[in-house]
């Protein structure tokens, strides 16, 4: 597949034809209010994805974007080089500004680069963006990506997106939000491609990769499927297969209390035993203190 970017600023406009994989002009062309692209190692997802934020920049003339990492090294070191080679390809007129760390295209629209860790968080409160792209987002807590749900859209007249690059990262906000439960199936969309979908990588890629990692590791880092993270303690537990409809309180039964005395968050486990099997039907939990 391919894509034409237009250079829409005071010049005349060009198309330029950029070779795209199927799965990344799926997202390119996506006008969901909340997507993902969920991806291996090595696909192009922060290739696409810059690609995709000066798509947006030169269709919301005059706005401001955002472009985040979790960290100022990953932005510094991914988001903009690749901002920078997209705008190039692209043939787009831009003017870097280091001093506010943005890159303001001839069409009047702006690119804020920000890092969205925990002490510069604060500062993306108090503006509001037409459209964020948040690359590597498996990195960022869901706080982070709530700021930037509330600053996104607050301009009447424009439809605004968050569009996110990653790799999966266990069972997190991510999955909650963009996995086979997410609350809106019209608002949050999800796109997803294995490493060796991407025919531009050498032959022995993946193959070594797969060599160096365990069979989660396989699952999250080249097939980039939603699994347990090998830092939780019951890592074969999978929400997809164990939540079953069929583990409803039985009255009947007996139940069984097994209690957790956390300091935070105290949490009580309600079990039946069924014919050998062992059903937790609820929780109860208490995080006061």
């Amino acid at each position: 597949a391919s894509a034409a970017a237009d250079n829409k600023g005071d010049e005349e406009m060009v198309a330029i034809p950029i070779p795209l994989l199927p799965v990344q002009y799926e997202f390119l062309t996506c006008t969901a209010k909340y997507q993902a692209l969920i991806t291996g190692l090595g696909y192009g997802k922060t290739w696409i994805g810059a690609r995709k934020a000066i798509a947006y920049a030169l269709q919301s003339k005059g706005r401001l974007g955002l472009a985040a990492s979790n960290s100022y090294r990953q932005l510094e070191d991914v988001v903009i080089p690749a901002l920078t080679e997209a705008l190039q390809q692209m043939q787009v007129n831009y003017r870097w500004e280091a001093g506010k760390a943005r890159f303001r295209l001839s069409n009047g629209s702006m690119i804020l680069c920000r890092s969205l860790d925990s002490t510069a968080l604060e500062k993306v409160r108090g503006t509001a963006f037409a459209w964020a792209w948040l690359d590597e987002a498996r990195d960022m807590t869901s706080k982070a990506f709530a700021v930037v749900q509330g600053r996104a859209g607050r301009q009447r007249g424009i439809q605004s997106t968050i569009f996110i690059t990653t790799t999966p990262n266990g069972l997190n906000w991510i999955y909650d939000r963009f996995g086979p439960d997410r609350p809106n199936q019209t608002d949050y969309v999800i796109f997803k491609a294995k490493t060796t979908d991407n025919p531009t990588l050498p032959d022995d890629y993946a193959a070594s990769l797969e060599d160096s990692y365990d069979s989660r590791a396989v699952k999250q880092e080249l097939l980039g499927e939603f699994v347990a993270s090998s830092e939780t303690l019951y890592h074969a537990w999978d929400r997809t297969v164990h939540i079953r409809d069929a583990a409803a309180y039985k009255p009947s039964l007996p139940l069984i209390v097994a209690l957790d005395f956390n300091v935070s968050p105290c949490v009580a486990a309600l079990i039946q035993e069924r014919r050998g099997t062992t059903v937790v039907v609820d929780e109860i939990w208490n995080d006061d203190g």
